[in-house]
């Protein structure tokens, strides 16, 4: 590939409150990217689009115990144009895919240097395609791809001191 664009934009926000802990954040990147196939049996010009958006909060709900939830959202769109590679080559494609995650955290401090937590969490992934002749005409359509997945996680982090630390 011979990349012609690869442009990125985006935000984050972060914000604490001093007197409970509360804090939350708030990110977004959006990227576009252009490039080129030179090779004889593609030449193709494939062009890339992403937003992700993340989110999440995070608060102690004792002096020992904190809960963290958060969430992340991101799409993404591929299509690459050629008007001599063969159906089935990695060009004459449209590509649309989307992932959505969400967990939800408690972690337990039992002392000074020892933290236990546990954690769920369920990520969707979507995605579909379609393949193209040469001008252009659909002549395969791939049926929606949906992954739906749950997770559950036990953590032990220990701090031995001078930047030291284990997770387990």
């Amino acid at each position: 590939f011979e990349v012609q664009a690869n442009k990125k934009y985006g935000f984050n926000i972060n914000a604490v409150n001093l007197y409970t802990g509360l804090e939350a954040r708030l990110s977004f990147i959006h990227t576009f990217q252009t490039a080129f196939s030179p090779e004889p049996l593609l030449l193709g010009q494939t062009k890339q689009e992403s937003d992700l958006i993340y989110l999440s909060l995070n608060a102690p709900l004792s002096p020992r115990i904190t809960g963290r939830i958060t969430h992340t959202q991101q799409t993404q769109k591929a299509t690459c144009r050629s008007t001599v590679a063969l159906i089935g080559s990695r060009c004459n494609s449209n590509l649309t895919g989307s992932k959505s995650s969400s967990s939800a955290e408690v972690a337990f401090r039992l002392n000074s240097t020892d933290h236990i937590s546990t954690g769920i969490s369920r990520t969707t992934l979507d995605n579909q395609q379609q393949l193209f002749s040469p001008t252009a005409d659909i002549v395969w359509q791939a049926f929606p791809t949906t992954v739906d997945s749950q997770q559950i996680s036990i953590a032990w982090r220990r701090d031995w001191g001078k930047g030291v630390v284990t997770v387990l």
